[in-house]
């Protein structure tokens, strides 16, 4: 089993080699790596990342005191002191408190500005490319992220509560929801939080920084001039139609996003600085694909083959 592994790292590396190889051709010839797809701006404003952001930490606190008040569990304590069965109903509990936080935030955002799927970055028309774009984007960020990680690791440990949790609990039931928090949740949660939401939303706030009250409230179908000077122009339809893309504000939403998602795992180490790396590839791709599910086919991969590495490591000691 572990030949196997290391073989398929041994593939995985060439191809992300002979990827980045053909990467850097095209950045040569001055090409863009992906193809930009047109969209409107997003329609929500700053008060609606806050609305986003309260509900989360709303729903987070309604887990924490669902569990201490109805299961007399404490997450406060740490995951490494609960047993095996209260640790799996933690596991279980707090990626559906997420996820159902993130759909109520998503149909509250909606349901006040009109907010359509493809707002949010849901399609289904390109579900082959997109799938296939997430794996080879895996393929060229995770020697990167995984890289970067192992030569900070030296200097900083690397603490995820996650694999303190798989180290104490063999248990295949906490083994179970260990996976579906990492490689449901968090991928789904994250992606739509921090891409969609806050990087569709701070993108769209550049170019209404001088009229407060788009700023904040968002824009419904009138005209917004960009920072390059283009006109954003309403449409017949009533829905605004992308002119002129401002690119420093693509670049100042992907560096912020990725800033925020980076701090959100400050408690584990070194990562947030790999973290940054993935994130400002994954900021890229919607930023160019205007789709979040590459962004959540990357996010998958690399926290399945976390895990999976991490048991490899356990069965050959």
């Amino acid at each position: 089993m572990v030949f196997a592994f290391q073989l398929i790292i041994l593939v995985a590396l060439a191809a992300s080699f002979a990827l980045w190889g053909a990467a850097l051709r095209r950045i040569a010839r001055k090409q863009p790596l992906l193809p930009r797809s047109p969209k409107p701006p997003a329609p929500w404003g700053l008060i609606d990342l806050l609305l986003a952001t309260l509900v989360l930490m709303i729903f987070q606190l309604l887990n924490a005191l669902v569990l201490t008040k109805v299961f007399g569990i404490d997450p406060a304590r740490g995951w490494e002191n609960a047993s095996a069965g209260d640790l799996t109903l933690v596991l279980f509990c707090e990626p559906i408190a997420n996820l159902t936080a993130i759909a109520t935030a998503l149909l509250a955002i909606g349901l006040r500005t009109g907010a359509t799927a493809a707002d949010f970055g849901v399609s289904l028309r390109n579900l082959r490319q997109d799938l296939r774009l997430g794996t080879v984007a895996f393929v060229m960020l995770a020697p990167l992220v995984y890289g970067l990680q192992w030569l900070l690791v030296i200097w900083f440990p690397y603490e995820h509560p996650l694999i303190r949790a798989l180290e104490k609990h063999p248990e295949a039931l906490v083994h179970g929801a260990v996976f579906f928090s990492a490689v449901v949740g968090a991928p789904l949660v994250e992606e739509f939080f921090y891409r969609v939401l806050w990087q569709g939303g701070l993108q769209a706030f550049v170019p209404r920084r001088g009229d407060f009250w788009h700023f904040v409230f968002g824009n419904a179908a009138s005209p917004i001039a960009t920072v390059g000077g283009g006109v954003l122009a309403e449409s017949e339809n009533g829905q605004v139609a992308m002119g002129h893309q401002a690119s420093s504000a693509e670049v100042f939403a992907i560096l912020v996003s990725s800033a925020l998602f980076a701090l959100m795992h400050v408690s584990q180490g070194a990562a947030p600085i790999p973290l940054f790396v993935l994130a400002l590839g994954l900021g890229y791709i919607y930023a160019r694909t205007v789709r979040v599910l590459p962004c959540i086919v990357v996010h998958v991969w690399l926290n399945a083959w976390s895990l999976v590495t991490l048991w490899i490591g356990a069965v050959a000691g």
